[in-house]
């Protein structure tokens, strides 16, 4: 359980509560929870990209399957670079970007710097090329990234997103939580479909733009799900077999 974790000191303390919440989601029937957790081992921060999925028996949530992607590097990178635009104001520098992509054209798909104040914003690195095409600078952001979404992806995953994944449920979810991230699932013009993890966090503690990322994670994604069904499957065996045992002995 979370309280155990953290007790041990395995979970970094400013990770507490959203692992708390997490696994309160899952427990009360939520079918997932997914944050981005430290953990602590042999004196080092190791970030995970933690996933929990609710196991159902005839209806009724009885357990939760959780499952961990070893993100520190792409988080140190991150954090490395918030710094670096932070104290140099690296966006609105040719010189700074370049060696920003440098940084983390390994890493992130796409990452781009938008204004607070009027939704401006700058793409400082894109290899999404063909699935998200946004104009390296733009006047309104949210505009932009409606209509591109709005051609990339079904009718149902885009009312999706215009419910739950806009610019209000990204400011919301800041209030509380240092980033805000979720998955999008993207069509190309050749109709495969990727998964993007986007990620949105304040550039600073000034908060006057955001820092917008994205990944592709289709892969990671498909390796979740076939490890949950594994487990899924490990489990289901041991109960049949513990049920065997039982009659036999009854």
């Amino acid at each position: 359980v979370p309280e155990s974790l953290i007790e041990r000191g395995i979970v970094r303390a400013d990770c507490a509560d959203l692992l708390i919440q997490m696994h309160a989601a899952v427990t009360s029937g939520k079918p997932r929870a997914q944050g981005e957790i430290a953990i602590i081992k042999d004196g080092k921060t190791i970030w995970l990209d933690v996933l929990m999925t609710t196991r159902y028996e005839n209806g009724r949530a009885v357990s939760a399957i959780c499952t961990g992607q070893d993100i520190t590097r792409e988080k140190l990178l991150l954090l490395q670079m918030e710094d670096e635009i932070s104290r140099r104001a690296a966006y609105e520098s040719a010189q700074s970007q370049t060696a920003l992509k440098a940084i983390v054209r390994d890493s992130y798909d796409a990452i781009v710097v938008v204004s607070i104040l009027d939704a401006s914003y700058r793409v400082l690195t894109h290899r999404l090329e063909p699935t998200i095409l946004l104009p390296a600078v733009g006047g309104d952001y949210w505009a932009d990234l409606k209509r591109v979404l709005r051609e990339q992806t079904t009718p149902e995953e885009f009312s999706n997103i215009e419910r739950e994944r806009n610019q209000e449920h990204v400011a919301r979810m800041l209030e509380t939580a240092p980033t805000c991230s979720f998955v999008l699932n993207l069509t190309s013009p050749d109709s495969a479909v990727r998964a993007m993890k986007v990620q949105y966090s304040y550039l600073d503690d000034t908060h006057q733009s955001l820092l917008m990322t994205s990944m592709d994670v289709t892969a990671t994604l498909a390796a979740e799900k076939q490890q949950r069904e594994m487990l899924s499957s490990a489990l289901l065996a041991a109960q049949q077999a513990n049920s065997a045992k039982s009659d036999f002995l009854s």
